[in-house]
């Protein structure tokens, strides 16, 4: 009988586990064994235990210790992780936004595109930095070129932010239409709760509501609470999920995309060209792209202009890439400029 209690007890505590995120085979002792026979990434795992208290008591000098060794092993991930650290200040660690800056920049530097971003926060907030848009506009571009669609909302927003902008009504209007069941008011309440325009950042109310707006079909709203488990920066991240959530995001884009709605297909165009819910794929692509941009869609003539500007490098790319950037120039799209001037410098 204790025999079966014991097995009994183990499948519950597996299933416990699994349910918060944490796989059985996490165990924290093989973890620093292999972090220190200079496992990058297992040196982040570790850090993630003792950052979240994953099947070990929460210790954020333990894991900031991890996290440096990740990122000396040249694994951005832990070089973000520890600038987020020393950029808001944890346990024992003091806040140092000049360590954090440095972190972020090497971060960035190394091609993780969550560090470039990071960076465009913190200078377009100016919270523990001094406000600088110009420096904002370089990193949010940064990995914007790169292909990040987060970098190129962000400098859209960039651009887009107007200081007479009244947020709080904003709120009030998105309030009143998503809980008359409007999902795309629900997704842009979100947001403002998501960020703290208009409203007290709240991550769990944006969560609430991209999840409403989700299950009202409106795709962007999924995207956006994917986003959310994808990076687990503010939850902890759940890969599964946010893959099941993209892929629902991706039907709902196709389905407007085949009736006839060209932000959808830029929207199906970014999930092939990210990985979002389905394989990437560059051809599929550029094939959405295209087809929004020969339809008047700037943002599309954006997204596969900056695809081949980032391409092979070859002559006719970059011919490729002028052409889809004047046209979403011409038809004032602020990223398509952006990124024409970049190639004519």
């Amino acid at each position: 009988m204790k025999k079966l209690f014991n097995i009994m007890f183990m499948i519950l505590l597996s299933i416990f586990f699994i349910s918060c995120g944490i796989k059985p085979t996490q165990n924290v002792t093989v973890l620093k064994e292999k972090c220190h026979q200079g496992n990058a990434k297992e040196c982040y795992s570790a850090g993630r235990l003792y950052s979240f208290g994953n099947s070990v008591i929460q210790n954020y000098e333990k894991a900031a210790d991890f996290y440096n060794k990740a990122c000396d092993l040249g694994y951005g991930e832990g070089c973000n992780s520890l600038a987020f650290f020393y950029r808001d200040g944890k346990g024992t660690i003091k806040q140092d936004p000049s360590e954090a800056i440095r972190l972020y920049i090497k971060t960035c530097n190394m091609g993780y595109l969550a560090g470039c971003i990071n960076l465009g926060h913190m200078y377009k907030k100016g919270e523990v930095v001094v406000k600088n848009y110009s420096k904002a506009k370089k990193f949010y571009g940064k990995a914007c070129d790169a292909g990040d669609n987060n970098g190129c909302y962000y400098l859209r927003n960039l651009y887009d932010d107007k200081p007479q902008r009244n947020y709080k009504k904003e709120v009030k209007i998105y309030t009143k239409a998503c809980d008359n069941g409007d999902a795309s008011a629900c997704s842009k309440l979100g947001f403002l709760y998501d960020r703290g325009f208009g409203v007290t950042k709240d991550i769990n109310k944006a969560i609430e509501l991209y999840a409403k707006s989700c299950e009202g079909k409106y795709a962007e709203g999924c995207t956006n609470l994917a986003y959310i488990y994808y990076n687990g920066e503010v939850v902890k991240e759940d890969y599964t999920r946010a893959y099941m959530i993209f892929n629902s995001a991706t039907k709902l884009y196709k389905k407007g995309c085949d009736s006839g709605d060209m932000n959808a297909c830029v929207g199906l165009g970014y999930a092939y060209r990210l990985g979002h819910g389905v394989s990437i794929s560059r051809s599929k692509a550029k094939s959405f792209f295209t087809k929004a941009c020969n339809n008047g869609n700037a943002e599309g003539c954006t997204a596969i202009g900056l695809m081949y500007e980032n391409g092979s490098g070859k002559t006719q790319e970059y011919e490729q890439a002028v052409k889809f950037l004047k046209k979403a120039c011409d038809n004032n799209n602020i990223l398509g400029c952006v990124g024409l001037d970049n190639i004519k410098k």
